[in-house]
Protein backbone atom coordinates (compact mmCIF):
# COMPACT_ATOMS: atom_id res chain seq x y z
CA UNK A 1 0.00 0.00 0.00
CA UNK A 2 1.44 3.32 -1.01
CA UNK A 3 1.84 6.10 1.73
CA UNK A 4 -1.07 8.21 -0.29
CA UNK A 5 -3.81 5.26 0.03
CA UNK A 6 -2.60 5.25 3.92
CA UNK A 7 -2.55 9.30 4.39
CA UNK A 8 -5.86 8.72 2.70
CA UNK A 9 -7.53 5.89 4.55
CA UNK A 10 -6.47 7.80 7.94
CA UNK A 11 -8.10 11.28 6.97
CA UNK A 12 -11.09 9.66 5.01
CA UNK A 13 -12.01 5.96 5.78
CA UNK A 14 -14.78 6.16 3.53
CA UNK A 15 -13.03 7.61 0.30
CA UNK A 16 -9.81 4.80 1.50
CA UNK A 17 -12.02 1.99 1.58
CA UNK A 18 -13.65 2.79 -2.01
CA UNK A 19 -10.46 3.25 -3.29
CA UNK A 20 -9.32 -0.74 -1.78
CA UNK A 21 -12.65 -1.65 -3.03
CA UNK A 22 -12.41 -0.88 -6.65
CA UNK A 23 -8.74 -2.55 -6.62
CA UNK A 24 -10.01 -5.53 -5.45
CA UNK A 25 -12.66 -5.16 -8.19
CA UNK A 26 -10.21 -4.75 -10.94
CA UNK A 27 -7.87 -7.87 -9.80
CA UNK A 28 -10.80 -10.16 -9.45
CA UNK A 29 -11.59 -9.02 -13.54
CA UNK A 30 -8.56 -9.52 -15.03
CA UNK A 31 -8.77 -12.94 -13.12
CA UNK A 32 -11.98 -13.89 -14.68
CA UNK A 33 -10.41 -12.47 -18.35
CA UNK A 34 -7.98 -15.10 -18.28
CA UNK A 35 -10.23 -17.89 -19.30
CA UNK A 36 -9.51 -21.86 -18.98
CA UNK A 37 -5.92 -22.49 -17.98
CA UNK A 38 -5.65 -25.08 -19.98
CA UNK A 39 -6.87 -22.29 -23.17
CA UNK A 40 -3.51 -19.84 -22.30
CA UNK A 41 -0.38 -21.31 -22.34
CA UNK A 42 1.91 -20.15 -19.21
CA UNK A 43 5.50 -19.84 -18.62
CA UNK A 44 5.38 -23.56 -17.92
CA UNK A 45 3.31 -24.76 -20.71
CA UNK A 46 3.51 -25.27 -24.36
CA UNK A 47 1.88 -23.07 -26.43
CA UNK A 48 0.29 -24.28 -29.67
CA UNK A 49 0.89 -22.78 -32.87
CA UNK A 50 -1.59 -20.55 -35.01
CA UNK A 51 -5.06 -21.90 -35.82
CA UNK A 52 -5.98 -19.44 -38.45
CA UNK A 53 -8.49 -18.15 -37.45
CA UNK A 54 -10.18 -15.48 -34.91
CA UNK A 55 -12.03 -16.47 -31.90
CA UNK A 56 -15.41 -17.28 -32.51
CA UNK A 57 -16.36 -15.08 -28.89
CA UNK A 58 -19.41 -17.65 -28.55
CA UNK A 59 -22.05 -17.04 -25.04
CA UNK A 60 -19.76 -19.43 -23.67
CA UNK A 61 -16.15 -18.68 -22.81
CA UNK A 62 -15.21 -17.30 -26.08
CA UNK A 63 -12.46 -18.94 -28.13
CA UNK A 64 -11.04 -20.94 -25.15
CA UNK A 65 -13.28 -23.76 -26.69
CA UNK A 66 -11.54 -24.02 -30.01
CA UNK A 67 -8.05 -23.59 -28.15
CA UNK A 68 -8.79 -26.54 -26.20
CA UNK A 69 -9.95 -28.72 -29.18
CA UNK A 70 -6.20 -27.54 -31.00
CA UNK A 71 -4.64 -28.11 -28.08
CA UNK A 72 -6.35 -31.55 -27.22
CA UNK A 73 -5.52 -32.91 -31.03
CA UNK A 74 -1.62 -32.08 -30.37
CA UNK A 75 -1.87 -33.98 -27.19
CA UNK A 76 -3.05 -37.12 -28.79
CA UNK A 77 -0.49 -36.61 -31.35
CA UNK A 78 2.45 -36.12 -29.17
CA UNK A 79 1.64 -37.46 -25.85
CA UNK A 80 1.45 -41.24 -25.39
CA UNK A 81 0.11 -41.53 -22.14
CA UNK A 82 -2.80 -39.22 -23.67
CA UNK A 83 -3.10 -41.25 -26.54
CA UNK A 84 -3.55 -44.54 -24.42
CA UNK A 85 -5.98 -43.08 -22.22
CA UNK A 86 -8.63 -42.34 -25.43
CA UNK A 87 -7.17 -45.74 -26.73
CA UNK A 88 -8.62 -47.22 -23.37
CA UNK A 89 -11.39 -45.95 -23.55
CA UNK A 90 -12.77 -46.41 -26.75
CA UNK A 91 -11.85 -49.98 -26.52
CA UNK A 92 -13.69 -50.48 -23.29
CA UNK A 93 -16.94 -48.10 -23.74
CA UNK A 94 -17.38 -49.47 -27.47
CA UNK A 95 -15.81 -52.98 -27.75
CA UNK A 96 -14.88 -54.91 -30.31
CA UNK A 97 -18.01 -55.73 -32.44
CA UNK A 98 -20.18 -52.02 -31.15
CA UNK A 99 -23.59 -52.03 -30.29
CA UNK A 100 -25.89 -55.19 -31.17
CA UNK A 101 -29.51 -54.81 -31.94
CA UNK A 102 -32.18 -56.51 -30.31
CA UNK A 103 -35.79 -55.63 -31.42
CA UNK A 104 -38.36 -56.05 -28.79
CA UNK A 105 -41.73 -56.18 -30.62
CA UNK A 106 -43.83 -59.50 -30.17
CA UNK A 107 -43.38 -60.79 -33.77
CA UNK A 108 -40.51 -62.90 -33.29
CA UNK A 109 -39.90 -63.15 -37.20
CA UNK A 110 -40.57 -59.18 -37.87
CA UNK A 111 -37.91 -58.66 -34.79
CA UNK A 112 -35.39 -61.40 -36.80
CA UNK A 113 -36.14 -59.32 -40.06
CA UNK A 114 -35.29 -55.96 -38.50
CA UNK A 115 -32.33 -56.90 -36.56
CA UNK A 116 -31.22 -58.74 -40.46
CA UNK A 117 -31.42 -55.51 -41.85
CA UNK A 118 -29.97 -53.18 -39.24
CA UNK A 119 -27.05 -55.38 -39.99
CA UNK A 120 -26.17 -55.48 -42.87
CA UNK A 121 -26.84 -51.60 -43.31
CA UNK A 122 -24.56 -50.98 -40.55
CA UNK A 123 -21.90 -53.58 -41.86
CA UNK A 124 -21.80 -52.03 -45.53
CA UNK A 125 -19.00 -49.17 -45.54
CA UNK A 126 -20.41 -47.96 -48.80
CA UNK A 127 -24.46 -47.88 -47.29
CA UNK A 128 -23.99 -46.45 -44.24
CA UNK A 129 -20.64 -44.09 -44.16
CA UNK A 130 -21.43 -40.81 -46.97
CA UNK A 131 -17.38 -41.17 -47.27
CA UNK A 132 -17.78 -44.82 -48.07
CA UNK A 133 -14.58 -45.97 -45.50
CA UNK A 134 -16.19 -46.78 -42.43
CA UNK A 135 -18.89 -49.19 -41.16
CA UNK A 136 -21.20 -47.93 -37.97
CA UNK A 137 -19.00 -49.63 -35.38
CA UNK A 138 -16.10 -47.56 -36.64
CA UNK A 139 -17.78 -44.72 -36.95
CA UNK A 140 -19.28 -44.95 -33.32
CA UNK A 141 -15.91 -45.58 -32.27
CA UNK A 142 -14.59 -42.31 -33.80
CA UNK A 143 -17.38 -40.55 -32.80
CA UNK A 144 -16.99 -41.48 -29.04
CA UNK A 145 -12.90 -40.57 -29.50
CA UNK A 146 -13.81 -37.67 -31.08
CA UNK A 147 -16.24 -36.65 -27.96
CA UNK A 148 -13.90 -36.98 -25.76
CA UNK A 149 -10.63 -35.86 -27.20
CA UNK A 150 -12.71 -32.62 -29.00
CA UNK A 151 -15.22 -32.16 -26.73
CA UNK A 152 -18.51 -32.58 -29.32
CA UNK A 153 -19.57 -34.57 -32.52
CA UNK A 154 -21.86 -34.54 -35.26
CA UNK A 155 -23.85 -37.46 -36.86
CA UNK A 156 -25.58 -35.97 -39.98
CA UNK A 157 -28.09 -38.04 -41.98
CA UNK A 158 -28.48 -38.03 -45.25
CA UNK A 159 -31.09 -38.07 -47.84
CA UNK A 160 -29.74 -41.28 -49.44
CA UNK A 161 -29.36 -42.96 -46.23
CA UNK A 162 -25.87 -42.92 -45.16
CA UNK A 163 -24.02 -41.04 -42.50
CA UNK A 164 -21.80 -38.17 -42.66
CA UNK A 165 -19.37 -38.12 -39.25
CA UNK A 166 -18.59 -34.33 -38.80
CA UNK A 167 -15.70 -33.10 -36.08
CA UNK A 168 -16.01 -30.61 -34.20
CA UNK A 169 -14.12 -27.92 -36.06
CA UNK A 170 -16.54 -28.46 -38.95
CA UNK A 171 -19.22 -27.01 -37.09
CA UNK A 172 -18.85 -23.00 -36.73
CA UNK A 173 -20.55 -20.24 -37.97
CA UNK A 174 -20.41 -19.94 -41.84
CA UNK A 175 -18.06 -16.45 -41.01
CA UNK A 176 -15.61 -18.95 -39.23
CA UNK A 177 -15.02 -16.54 -36.04
CA UNK A 178 -17.68 -13.98 -35.27
CA UNK A 179 -21.72 -14.85 -35.20
CA UNK A 180 -23.98 -14.10 -38.20
CA UNK A 181 -27.29 -14.45 -35.75
CA UNK A 182 -27.63 -13.08 -32.34
CA UNK A 183 -28.53 -16.91 -30.90
CA UNK A 184 -25.96 -18.62 -32.39
CA UNK A 185 -23.58 -20.63 -30.81
CA UNK A 186 -19.87 -21.00 -33.26
CA UNK A 187 -22.56 -23.08 -35.53
CA UNK A 188 -25.64 -24.07 -33.64
CA UNK A 189 -28.69 -22.06 -33.64
CA UNK A 190 -30.84 -21.79 -31.02
CA UNK A 191 -34.61 -20.60 -30.84
CA UNK A 192 -36.15 -18.64 -27.59
CA UNK A 193 -35.87 -21.74 -25.56
CA UNK A 194 -32.36 -22.12 -26.26
CA UNK A 195 -33.42 -25.88 -28.40
CA UNK A 196 -31.25 -26.19 -31.28
CA UNK A 197 -33.00 -25.37 -34.39
CA UNK A 198 -30.06 -25.86 -36.88
CA UNK A 199 -26.53 -26.57 -37.11
CA UNK A 200 -24.15 -25.24 -39.95
CA UNK A 201 -21.24 -27.34 -41.00
CA UNK A 202 -18.56 -26.38 -43.43
CA UNK A 203 -18.34 -28.17 -46.65
CA UNK A 204 -15.85 -29.96 -48.07
CA UNK A 205 -13.50 -28.01 -50.44
CA UNK A 206 -11.32 -29.48 -52.56
CA UNK A 207 -9.28 -26.19 -53.01
CA UNK A 208 -8.58 -26.15 -48.76
CA UNK A 209 -9.01 -30.01 -48.08
CA UNK A 210 -5.80 -30.05 -45.83
CA UNK A 211 -6.56 -26.22 -44.34
CA UNK A 212 -8.30 -24.85 -41.82
CA UNK A 213 -11.47 -24.26 -43.33
CA UNK A 214 -13.00 -21.26 -40.98
CA UNK A 215 -10.06 -19.29 -42.17
CA UNK A 216 -11.21 -19.38 -45.74
CA UNK A 217 -13.29 -16.31 -46.70
CA UNK A 218 -16.25 -16.99 -47.90
CA UNK A 219 -16.99 -20.48 -46.67
CA UNK A 220 -17.95 -23.53 -48.24
CA UNK A 221 -21.14 -24.61 -45.74
CA UNK A 222 -24.19 -26.31 -45.44
CA UNK A 223 -26.99 -25.48 -42.94
CA UNK A 224 -28.86 -28.75 -41.80
CA UNK A 225 -32.09 -28.68 -39.59
CA UNK A 226 -31.36 -30.06 -35.98
CA UNK A 227 -34.01 -33.42 -36.83
CA UNK A 228 -31.08 -34.94 -38.69
CA UNK A 229 -28.34 -34.39 -36.88
CA UNK A 230 -27.11 -36.75 -33.40
CA UNK A 231 -25.06 -34.58 -31.82
CA UNK A 232 -22.67 -36.25 -29.13
CA UNK A 233 -21.21 -33.49 -26.63
CA UNK A 234 -19.70 -33.58 -23.55
CA UNK A 235 -21.36 -31.17 -21.34
CA UNK A 236 -20.22 -30.36 -18.13
CA UNK A 237 -22.98 -26.77 -17.70
CA UNK A 238 -26.56 -27.25 -17.95
CA UNK A 239 -26.43 -23.90 -19.87
CA UNK A 240 -24.16 -25.10 -22.46
CA UNK A 241 -24.75 -25.98 -25.93
CA UNK A 242 -20.93 -27.07 -27.37
CA UNK A 243 -19.01 -29.42 -25.36
CA UNK A 244 -15.76 -29.80 -23.79
CA UNK A 245 -12.51 -31.83 -23.89
CA UNK A 246 -12.25 -34.16 -21.72
CA UNK A 247 -8.66 -32.69 -21.34
CA UNK A 248 -9.54 -30.16 -19.92
CA UNK A 249 -8.47 -28.93 -16.98
CA UNK A 250 -5.24 -31.70 -17.27
CA UNK A 251 -3.86 -30.55 -20.32
CA UNK A 252 -0.92 -28.61 -18.27
CA UNK A 253 -0.13 -31.55 -16.04
CA UNK A 254 0.42 -33.75 -19.34
CA UNK A 255 2.67 -30.36 -20.28
CA UNK A 256 4.50 -31.14 -17.09
CA UNK A 257 5.29 -34.64 -17.30
CA UNK A 258 6.85 -34.38 -20.61
CA UNK A 259 8.74 -31.95 -19.71
CA UNK A 260 10.30 -33.58 -16.72
CA UNK A 261 10.29 -36.71 -18.43
CA UNK A 262 12.30 -34.97 -20.67
CA UNK A 263 14.48 -33.21 -18.15
CA UNK A 264 15.23 -36.91 -16.57
CA UNK A 265 16.36 -38.61 -19.78
CA UNK A 266 18.80 -35.81 -20.55
CA UNK A 267 20.24 -35.61 -16.84
CA UNK A 268 20.08 -39.54 -17.38
CA UNK A 269 22.23 -39.61 -20.35
CA UNK A 270 24.79 -36.98 -19.20
CA UNK A 271 25.16 -38.41 -15.99
CA UNK A 272 26.04 -41.88 -17.82
CA UNK A 273 29.22 -39.54 -19.70
CA UNK A 274 32.23 -38.08 -18.24
CA UNK A 275 31.90 -34.74 -18.63
CA UNK A 276 34.86 -32.30 -18.82
CA UNK A 277 35.05 -28.52 -18.53
CA UNK A 278 38.17 -27.12 -20.81
CA UNK A 279 39.00 -24.01 -19.85
CA UNK A 280 41.45 -21.99 -21.99
CA UNK A 281 43.90 -18.92 -21.33
CA UNK A 282 43.18 -17.27 -24.91
CA UNK A 283 39.85 -18.25 -27.28
CA UNK A 284 42.16 -17.40 -30.57
CA UNK A 285 42.19 -21.01 -31.57
CA UNK A 286 38.88 -22.31 -30.51
CA UNK A 287 36.69 -23.77 -32.97
CA UNK A 288 33.15 -22.76 -34.04
CA UNK A 289 29.82 -23.85 -35.53
CA UNK A 290 26.35 -23.60 -35.94
CA UNK A 291 23.82 -26.33 -34.42
CA UNK A 292 20.52 -27.42 -35.71
CA UNK A 293 19.04 -24.31 -34.00
CA UNK A 294 21.09 -21.85 -36.21
CA UNK A 295 23.73 -20.97 -32.64
CA UNK A 296 26.98 -20.62 -32.97
CA UNK A 297 28.94 -22.87 -30.35
CA UNK A 298 32.03 -23.87 -29.81
CA UNK A 299 33.15 -27.41 -31.42
CA UNK A 300 33.92 -30.50 -29.27
CA UNK A 301 34.02 -34.26 -30.39
CA UNK A 302 34.40 -36.43 -28.09
CA UNK A 303 34.13 -40.28 -28.62
CA UNK A 304 34.51 -43.47 -26.04
CA UNK A 305 38.06 -43.77 -25.09
CA UNK A 306 38.93 -40.85 -27.20
CA UNK A 307 42.10 -39.10 -26.17
CA UNK A 308 42.56 -35.70 -26.07
CA UNK A 309 45.74 -33.25 -26.28
CA UNK A 310 45.21 -30.21 -24.51
CA UNK A 311 46.97 -26.64 -25.79
CA UNK A 312 49.09 -24.48 -23.68
CA UNK A 313 47.02 -22.55 -21.27
CA UNK A 314 44.61 -25.26 -20.99
CA UNK A 315 43.29 -27.02 -18.33
CA UNK A 316 40.29 -30.02 -17.41
CA UNK A 317 38.03 -30.20 -14.51
CA UNK A 318 35.96 -33.01 -14.53
CA UNK A 319 32.08 -32.91 -14.27
CA UNK A 320 29.78 -35.32 -13.06
CA UNK A 321 25.45 -35.00 -13.57
CA UNK A 322 23.70 -35.81 -10.64
CA UNK A 323 20.62 -37.60 -11.15
CA UNK A 324 16.97 -37.46 -9.90
CA UNK A 325 15.43 -40.28 -11.19
CA UNK A 326 14.14 -42.04 -8.10
CA UNK A 327 11.95 -38.63 -6.99
CA UNK A 328 10.94 -38.36 -10.52
CA UNK A 329 8.86 -41.87 -10.48
CA UNK A 330 6.87 -41.46 -7.50
CA UNK A 331 6.57 -37.70 -8.50
CA UNK A 332 5.42 -39.33 -12.23
CA UNK A 333 2.86 -41.78 -10.98
CA UNK A 334 0.77 -38.66 -9.26
CA UNK A 335 0.54 -36.91 -12.42
CA UNK A 336 -0.46 -40.44 -13.91
CA UNK A 337 -3.00 -40.62 -11.21
CA UNK A 338 -4.39 -37.26 -11.51
CA UNK A 339 -4.98 -37.36 -14.79
CA UNK A 340 -6.27 -41.07 -14.94
CA UNK A 341 -9.03 -39.82 -12.93
CA UNK A 342 -10.80 -37.99 -15.69
CA UNK A 343 -11.25 -40.54 -17.65
CA UNK A 344 -11.69 -42.83 -14.23
CA UNK A 345 -8.77 -45.19 -15.33
CA UNK A 346 -7.07 -46.94 -12.78
CA UNK A 347 -3.25 -46.14 -12.38
CA UNK A 348 -2.70 -49.83 -13.67
CA UNK A 349 -5.48 -49.53 -16.41
CA UNK A 350 -3.67 -46.28 -17.66
CA UNK A 351 0.10 -47.32 -17.79
CA UNK A 352 -0.78 -51.12 -18.18
CA UNK A 353 1.33 -52.06 -15.57
CA UNK A 354 -0.32 -54.80 -13.09
CA UNK A 355 3.15 -55.60 -11.53
CA UNK A 356 2.06 -53.65 -8.43
CA UNK A 357 -1.56 -54.99 -8.33
CA UNK A 358 -4.16 -57.69 -6.86
CA UNK A 359 -7.19 -58.82 -6.77
CA UNK A 360 -9.23 -56.54 -4.45
CA UNK A 361 -7.12 -52.97 -5.40
CA UNK A 362 -7.84 -54.20 -9.15
CA UNK A 363 -11.60 -55.12 -8.39
CA UNK A 364 -12.14 -52.26 -6.20
CA UNK A 365 -10.33 -49.42 -9.30
CA UNK A 366 -12.54 -51.37 -11.84
CA UNK A 367 -16.11 -51.01 -10.12
CA UNK A 368 -15.62 -47.11 -10.61
CA UNK A 369 -14.55 -47.47 -14.20
CA UNK A 370 -17.44 -49.63 -15.39
CA UNK A 371 -19.76 -46.95 -13.79
CA UNK A 372 -17.93 -44.29 -16.27
CA UNK A 373 -18.24 -46.58 -18.70
CA UNK A 374 -22.00 -47.51 -18.11
CA UNK A 375 -23.02 -43.74 -18.42
CA UNK A 376 -20.55 -42.92 -21.46
CA UNK A 377 -22.50 -46.16 -23.07
CA UNK A 378 -26.30 -45.07 -22.39
CA UNK A 379 -25.46 -42.00 -23.99
CA UNK A 380 -23.81 -43.86 -27.27
CA UNK A 381 -26.80 -46.58 -26.98
CA UNK A 382 -29.10 -43.10 -27.58
CA UNK A 383 -27.39 -41.81 -30.30
CA UNK A 384 -27.37 -45.80 -31.78
CA UNK A 385 -31.55 -45.62 -31.32
CA UNK A 386 -31.71 -42.42 -33.27
CA UNK A 387 -30.06 -43.75 -36.21
CA UNK A 388 -31.79 -47.14 -35.68
CA UNK A 389 -35.15 -45.36 -35.56
CA UNK A 390 -34.15 -43.34 -38.81
CA UNK A 391 -33.53 -46.66 -40.94
CA UNK A 392 -36.38 -48.46 -39.62
CA UNK A 393 -39.07 -45.76 -40.70
CA UNK A 394 -37.32 -46.01 -44.20
CA UNK A 395 -37.43 -49.66 -44.11
CA UNK A 396 -41.49 -49.68 -43.06
CA UNK A 397 -41.33 -47.28 -46.20
CA UNK A 398 -40.04 -49.12 -48.55
CA UNK A 399 -42.35 -52.36 -47.80
CA UNK A 400 -38.99 -53.93 -46.88
CA UNK A 401 -40.34 -54.67 -43.28
CA UNK A 402 -44.02 -54.34 -42.49
CA UNK A 403 -45.66 -51.44 -40.27
CA UNK A 404 -46.29 -51.92 -36.38
CA UNK A 405 -47.90 -50.04 -33.59
CA UNK A 406 -44.87 -51.57 -31.74
CA UNK A 407 -41.95 -51.33 -34.15
CA UNK A 408 -39.92 -49.15 -32.40
CA UNK A 409 -39.66 -51.29 -29.60
CA UNK A 410 -35.62 -52.43 -28.94
CA UNK A 411 -32.88 -52.36 -26.88
CA UNK A 412 -28.97 -52.83 -27.27
CA UNK A 413 -26.76 -55.33 -25.95
CA UNK A 414 -23.36 -53.19 -25.05
CA UNK A 415 -20.26 -54.64 -24.92
CA UNK A 416 -19.28 -55.95 -21.44
CA UNK A 417 -16.05 -56.76 -19.53
CA UNK A 418 -14.02 -59.74 -18.81
CA UNK A 419 -13.51 -61.24 -15.09
CA UNK A 420 -10.73 -59.70 -12.85
CA UNK A 421 -10.45 -63.42 -11.52
CA UNK A 422 -12.55 -65.67 -13.06
CA UNK A 423 -13.26 -68.84 -10.57
CA UNK A 424 -14.12 -66.46 -7.52
CA UNK A 425 -16.21 -63.97 -9.42
CA UNK A 426 -17.81 -67.43 -11.17
CA UNK A 427 -18.29 -68.41 -7.85
CA UNK A 428 -20.01 -65.15 -6.53
CA UNK A 429 -22.12 -64.75 -8.87
CA UNK A 430 -23.56 -68.03 -8.62
CA UNK A 431 -24.31 -67.34 -4.94
CA UNK A 432 -25.94 -64.12 -5.59
CA UNK A 433 -28.24 -65.29 -7.87
CA UNK A 434 -29.01 -68.30 -5.29
CA UNK A 435 -30.05 -66.22 -2.94
CA UNK A 436 -31.71 -63.83 -5.11
CA UNK A 437 -29.00 -60.87 -4.72
CA UNK A 438 -28.77 -60.60 -8.39
CA UNK A 439 -30.45 -61.81 -11.64
CA UNK A 440 -28.94 -63.91 -14.32
CA UNK A 441 -30.12 -60.62 -16.76
CA UNK A 442 -28.01 -58.33 -14.63
CA UNK A 443 -25.45 -60.37 -14.58
CA UNK A 444 -25.07 -60.89 -18.05
CA UNK A 445 -25.59 -57.50 -18.84
CA UNK A 446 -21.92 -56.61 -17.31
CA UNK A 447 -20.48 -59.70 -19.65
CA UNK A 448 -22.13 -57.73 -22.68
CA UNK A 449 -24.72 -60.48 -23.09
CA UNK A 450 -27.97 -61.25 -23.24
CA UNK A 451 -29.87 -63.64 -21.14
CA UNK A 452 -32.45 -64.51 -24.45
CA UNK A 453 -29.43 -64.31 -26.68
CA UNK A 454 -27.66 -66.67 -24.13
CA UNK A 455 -30.86 -69.13 -23.73
CA UNK A 456 -31.72 -69.23 -27.82
CA UNK A 457 -27.49 -70.34 -28.23
CA UNK A 458 -27.59 -72.78 -25.41
CA UNK A 459 -30.49 -74.32 -27.09
CA UNK A 460 -29.13 -74.91 -29.92
CA UNK A 461 -25.57 -75.80 -28.81
CA UNK A 462 -27.57 -78.39 -27.18
CA UNK A 463 -30.07 -79.57 -30.04
CA UNK A 464 -26.58 -80.20 -32.45
CA UNK A 465 -25.06 -82.29 -29.14
CA UNK A 466 -28.34 -84.53 -29.21
CA UNK A 467 -28.02 -84.80 -33.08
CA UNK A 468 -24.64 -85.57 -33.37
CA UNK A 469 -24.56 -88.37 -30.87
CA UNK A 470 -22.53 -86.47 -28.01
CA UNK A 471 -22.75 -86.24 -24.58
CA UNK A 472 -23.47 -82.91 -22.72
CA UNK A 473 -20.38 -81.95 -20.34
CA UNK A 474 -20.52 -80.01 -17.88
CA UNK A 475 -18.22 -78.55 -15.11
CA UNK A 476 -18.64 -80.86 -11.26
CA UNK A 477 -20.13 -77.45 -9.67
CA UNK A 478 -22.78 -77.66 -11.87
CA UNK A 479 -23.16 -81.00 -13.38
CA UNK A 480 -25.83 -82.37 -11.03
CA UNK A 481 -28.78 -79.97 -10.99
CA UNK A 482 -30.72 -78.36 -8.42
CA UNK A 483 -34.18 -81.02 -8.65
CA UNK A 484 -37.02 -79.75 -6.53
CA UNK A 485 -37.89 -81.45 -3.41
CA UNK A 486 -40.42 -84.64 -3.90
CA UNK A 487 -43.69 -85.13 -2.02
CA UNK A 488 -41.38 -87.35 0.56
CA UNK A 489 -39.30 -85.00 1.27
CA UNK A 490 -41.49 -81.96 2.09
CA UNK A 491 -43.59 -84.07 4.37
CA UNK A 492 -40.57 -85.34 6.43
CA UNK A 493 -39.55 -81.34 6.59
CA UNK A 494 -43.37 -80.70 7.75
CA UNK A 495 -42.90 -83.36 9.87
CA UNK A 496 -39.77 -81.72 11.16
CA UNK A 497 -41.48 -78.56 11.71
CA UNK A 498 -43.94 -79.78 14.33
CA UNK A 499 -42.00 -81.78 16.33
CA UNK A 500 -39.70 -78.91 16.78
CA UNK A 501 -42.60 -76.70 17.79
CA UNK A 502 -44.00 -78.79 20.11
CA UNK A 503 -41.08 -79.06 22.20
CA UNK A 504 -40.77 -75.19 22.08
CA UNK A 505 -44.33 -75.79 23.74
CA UNK A 506 -43.09 -78.21 26.38
CA UNK A 507 -39.93 -76.25 27.38
CA UNK A 508 -42.63 -72.75 27.60
CA UNK A 509 -44.96 -75.32 30.16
Amino acid sequence: MSRLDRAIEYLAPQWGAKRKLARLSLAAATELAAGHRDARPHRTDKAIGPRGASADYSNELGGDRRYLVDRARGLETNNVLACTMLDRSVESVCGEGGFRLRAMTKDPGWNTAAQELWEEWANDKNRCDARGLLTLPEMMSGAYRSKLRDGDVSLIKIADGTVRAAESDELASPSGGSFTRPDDVDGIELDRRGRPVSFTYFDFDPNIAWGDRRAAIPSRHVVVPARDVVFLARRTRLGQTRGFSAFDGISWLFEQLDGSLESITIQQRMAACFGLLVTRAASSNVQRGTDGAGNTRQKIRLEPGDLQYLGPGETVTPVQAASHAEAFHPHALLIIRLVGTRFSLPLEIALGDMTQANYSTMRAGLLQTWKKWRVEQHDLARAHSELYLWKLLSFMASGELPVRKDAFKHRWRKPGWQWVNPMEEIEAAQAAIDSGFETRSSLLDMRGLDLEHVVDELKRENELFREAGLPEVRSTKTRDPIKPASREAKQEAARARARRARRRELVGV
